[in-house]
């Protein structure tokens, strides 16, 4: 069975939700006063919310690239332009080998020609042949992996004196003078403690 509601139900229901949403933008614009009021506190001046909004948009577009996300509309991860880069492959190698003497023998041929001649010529080498261009690789990926290991243990480091750095700009914002008479509330003793 189902309940059909009745118009004077239905009235009721939207009456109470456009009260709600009255009462929500009230309170959001409350917040974006205090927001601004806090602000202009922080910086010394007074601040409007034109001149706000301008530089918060400006922070905004220039840190949000449009180009930067991926098909399913997530943000592509930023890649940090001092990080290892990943070898090469036994293949590209190879390409990056034979991509010249290929272009100078055959001088009409277009990139597309040149890349499908050496992929041609890839598949017909012996094993023995790849085997040194894997070796390659291998070397490559090795002292790769020795580089990000000792990247990511100083992007660490340098996270964590980043983290500290900023906390004590925090604890330096605090007037700690102002804060004097104030009483803490004594902390309540959670149920756990009471054996």
């Amino acid at each position: 069975m189902s309940h059909d509601p009745s118009s004077a139900e239905l009235k009721l229901a939207k009456d109470n939700l456009v009260a709600s949403l009255y009462d929500l933008s009230k309170a959001a614009q409350g917040v974006t006063k205090n927001a601004y009021n806090f602000l202009s506190l922080l910086e010394g001046e007074p601040l409007d919310s034109n001149t706000f909004l301008k530089r918060e948009l400006a922070h905004a577009a220039a840190s949000v690239n449009p180009l930067n996300f991926t098909k399913s509309g997530r943000p592509k991860p930023l890649k940090d332009p001092n990080a290892p880069k990943k070898p090469l492959t036994s293949y590209i190698l190879f390409f990056n080998h034979l991509r010249s003497t290929v272009a100078q023998a055959n001088p009409g041929l277009t990139q597309t020609d040149i890349a499908k001649e050496v992929s041609r010529q890839w598949k017909e080498i012996s094993e023995e042949d790849k085997s040194y261009w894997k070796g390659l690789y291998e070397k490559e990926r090795e002292k790769y992996e020795q580089e990000i290991k000792l990247y990511n243990e100083s992007k660490e480091a340098l996270q964590h004196a980043h983290d500290v750095q900023q906390m004590a700009e925090m604890v330096n914002m605090v007037d700690m003078e102002g804060l004097e008479g104030i009483e803490l509330p004594p902390k309540k003793k959670s149920k756990k403690s009471k054996k």
